[in-house]
């Protein structure tokens, strides 16, 4: 363990040197405030010792400044005084330090209250260690991940492309109808684990950070369109739009989500019902997308499918981003509402917690008056709790 000593005169603080010495502390000495910030940065040693009476810059201030460094926020900082002041002691408090040191009744004393000081800032370097070999392992996942999703991809779109090639091949109208009914079931399952790779594909870059957040004017019926059009659900559906419906947003991430709750919403009816979807203007003048099931909703089992988790998450994350809303609709049957400002109102991106405000919500822990779609999703299927990260503060910063 090491130790950086700044005191204009070191012979002043003698009385130190046998509680380091019984530390085991590697002792390094400046002898003026200014060399100190260069020194403790090149050095970070585990404890800094700072006398009030350094030369130069200010004891206080350089006190101030370390304990307010990203770089050096973590390392304990003593302030020593030669005589027990309480003005003193709470200057010091007020700059950071951790305490002021004065030549104590007894050396014992001073080495229990040192060891405190350095059992305290090797929990907070075991702690940091931690969260760095988290952070790691999180980052390797994730690179798999995103590995893993590209092949997933390529692998589905090929059998899609297959099926397709099988479904129209001369002949096949010919077939017996089973045979033709599993063809058009594994194309529909096909497409829809292929929008479920895309979704999963997109929540993970939103909640990394890595989307190019690119807002711009974007006419929201031409949107819709393109979102049905890729959706493909296994009901019908029909849209709609008010005329010159305009709003500044992300248009890829829009259609994304409305293909999502397009998707979501076709996964959870049975065979024989519809899907309508209405634009409408929203005063003042934002945007309220309407996606409303015409029939009755399938029997589900009791988990709900990670796809229609993953659809959800992703409408909603979308919605955030614009400052926006996502809530399931009055009444009894399966209805969502899609809510975004005339342009997006987050401030910074990407929004803080997008992902956890999901998450939550798909807990059902964020019940309110008027609930939104995941607290209506929860409220009819179960869905695992994600895990939670460490709550782990950073250093002050200035």
């Amino acid at each position: 363990m090491r130790a950086v000593v700044v005191d204009r005169d070191v012979a002043e603080l003698a009385w130190l040197k046998p509680a380091l010495a019984e530390l085991g502390l590697a002792v390094t000495v400046a002898t003026h405030g200014e060399a100190a910030l260069d020194l403790v940065v090149a050095a970070a040693p585990d404890l800094v010792l700072l006398g009030v009476s350094a030369q130069g810059l200010d004891a206080f201030e350089v006190c101030r400044r370390l304990a307010f460094d990203r770089q050096t926020a973590h390392l304990p900082v003593l302030m020593v005084a030669h005589a027990r002041d309480e003005t003193l002691r709470l200057r010091a408090l007020d700059a950071g330090a951790v305490a002021l040191l004065t030549p104590p009744d007894s050396r014992h004393a001073l080495v229990l209250e040192m060891r405190a000081v350095l059992r305290r800032k090797q929990a907070v370097d075991a702690c940091w260690a931690q969260t760095e070999q988290i952070r790691n392992v999180a980052a390797a996942r994730d690179a798999l991940m995103r590995i893993s999703l590209v092949d997933l991809d390529t692998m589905i779109g090929a059998a899609g492309r297959a099926v397709r090639l099988v479904r129209e091949s001369a002949g096949s109208a010919e077939w017996p109808a089973e045979e033709r009914r599993v063809l058009r079931v594994a194309h529909e399952e096909l497409r829809g684990a292929a929008e479920a790779v895309r979704a999963l594909q997109a929540v993970r870059a939103l909640d990394a950070g890595e989307w190019e957040f690119e807002p711009a004017p974007m006419d929201v019926s031409s949107v819709l369109e393109q979102s049905l059009r890729i959706a493909g659900p296994r009901v019908p559906v029909t849209g709609s739009a008010e005329p010159d419906l305009m709003v500044v947003a992300d248009a890829a991430l829009v259609e994304l989500a409305l293909t999502a709750l397009v998707q979501f919403a076709a996964e959870r009816v049975t065979s024989g019902s519809s899907i309508q979807v209405h634009a409408l203007r929203r005063e003042p003048a934002g945007v309220r997308v309407e996606i409303v099931v015409i029939g009755d909703e399938a029997d589900l089992s009791p988990t709900t499918p990670i796809a229609q988790a993953l659809h959800l998450t992703l409408a909603q994350m979308v919605a955030e981003a614009h400052g926006g809303s996502l809530a399931s609709g009055r009444g009894g049957g399966l209805s969502l509402v899609l809510e975004l400002p005339p342009e997006p109102t987050s401030g910074t991106w990407p929004p803080t917690g997008l992902f956890s405000k999901a998450a939550r919500a798909a807990e059902g822990s964020g019940l309110s008056a008027t609930a939104t779609a995941a607290d209506w999703l929860v409220s009819r299927a179960s869905l695992p709790a994600p895990p939670r990260p460490p709550r782990l503060m950073p250093p002050a910063a200035d």
